[in-house]
């Protein structure tokens, strides 16, 4: 990664061991990646020369005939989609016709991957921090990890538009009440580790930290999503925690 390269490695059954080959066409440090999801030929990356890419990473030592395209050798460039600002993340819809990624200039790019020649780029502009970590729990939806320590929530409306609707709010739970020692107990070690007796107030957010990595745990209409974040904390979300902007 750091080095403008990154490998593609398959276990080498004759000579047992990992073989790596490397695709070497980057300006910068390689920072995400993602493999098509139905095509193991076609693996798209990002990288801090703020440009994604698409190879040609098909090893017929590994995947046989399966999604070899006449022509191509290893590592072959398909198409390089420029952006503004270091890619962070980035991922395919589930069908593979939709590549999402979000870079450091807090903008959600998509990017049409069902046609050969067309790769056509639509960005939508927030005023957000910065992304971090990008997921499609099904085809229409997309989940953005910000920075912000909130999850946002993209959806791809009735005329095919897609807009930034709704964050994943965790549900309140009641506090129990205190008694007279365990607050006395919470004053005393508040003037210990902060100098003041009351506690620091805790974000609105879940994550009390930026938000490192989304997850797809199941897709479809109910999918489900982990995050974690800096805050080492990790945390399971559904359709159920979604609130409108």
């Amino acid at each position: 990664y750091q080095r403008r390269v990154h490998g593609v490695c398959y276990f080498e059954t004759g000579q047992n061991w990992w073989v790596s080959r490397p695709i070497k066409d980057h300006a910068s440090s390689v920072t995400c990646l993602a493999w098509h999801p139905l095509n193991n030929s076609i693996l798209a990356t990002g990288s801090s020369d703020q440009k994604v890419r698409l190879f040609y990473a098909h090893i017929k030592a590994a995947d046989g005939e399966t999604g070899e395209i006449p022509g191509l050798k290893f590592g072959s460039l398909l198409a390089e989609i420029p952006s503004k600002g270091w890619i962070k993340s980035l991922a395919f819809a589930p069908s593979g016709n939709l590549l999402a990624f979000c870079s450091h200039d807090s903008t959600i790019s998509l990017v049409r991957t069902d046609a050969e020649t067309d790769y056509s780029v639509t960005t939508i502009k927030t005023s957000y921090l910065p992304f971090r970590s990008i997921v499609f729990p099904n085809e229409k939806t997309i989940l953005a990890g910000c920075s912000d320590c909130f999850v946002y929530v993209i959806t791809q409306q009735a005329d095919g538009f897609w807009t930034l609707s709704g964050k994943l709010v965790a549900k309140q739970v009641r506090q129990r009440t205190k008694s007279t020692f365990q607050q006395a107990q919470s004053i005393f070690f508040n003037e210990a580790t902060t100098g003041q007796t009351a506690s620091v107030r805790s974000l609105d957010s879940k994550h009390q930290n930026e938000i490192s990595s989304l997850r797809v745990i199941k897709s479809g209409e109910q999918w489900k999503v982990s995050s974690s974040g800096f805050d080492g904390q990790v945390y399971l979300w559904s359709p159920s925690d979604v609130a409108s902007l």
